[in-house]
């Protein structure tokens, strides 16, 4: 019985979940601007100086999410994501520290063309990431192992607890 609980959230997990960007575009200020989307959180991408430069990051094609999540600091910063043909923004501040995630607009899916990181003192992205449609985990880290009761959150809003282990 104990396995049951665990295949039964196998297939939502399995098709979807966080993405990294596949491509960017730099004006040449930051630093490094593909260390913010290769699954390094020890590598960054960084800006300083020259207020309101910015940071696109995207994939080649457009990805259908609710949220995005990024991790990194910024004193003076306006985080953007591109869809129906414009800008929205969803972060004007700092922001700093951990991976925090953020909803595109207000949990719906939307088809993101890109996210654009406008800073205007110093920032550093360390990684950036996309929610995709058909659930996945809005957790930074999703525990399936072990003993004890696992708290997930799958697509939707509330959170489908789940014993696994013995």
């Amino acid at each position: 019985m104990k396995y049951l609980y665990l295949l039964l959230f196998l297939p939502a997990l399995a098709y979807a979940g966080w993405v990294s960007p596949t491509a960017n575009n730099n004006p040449g200020t930051w630093s490094d601007p593909t260390n913010a989307y290769d699954g390094d959180t020890l590598t960054y991408s960084g800006r300083s100086g020259v207020p309101s430069v910015s940071l696109i990051l995207y994939r080649t094609t457009a990805v259908n999410c609710d949220s995005i999540k990024f991790k990194g600091a910024a004193t003076n910063s306006k985080v953007e994501v591109y869809y129906s043909g414009a800008y929205h923004t969803i972060l004007n501040g700092a922001w700093s520290g951990v991976f925090t995630v953020y909803p595109v607009n207000s949990g719906s899916y939307e088809d993101v063309d890109s996210v654009k990181f406008t800073n205007n003192d110093m920032s550093t992205l360390y990684e950036m990431y996309y929610l995709t449609a058909g659930g996945g985990s809005t957790a930074d880290t999703t525990k399936l192992g072990g003993t004890g009761t696992d708290t997930l959150k799958i697509g939707g809003t509330g959170t489908d607890t789940t014993k696994v282990g013995p």
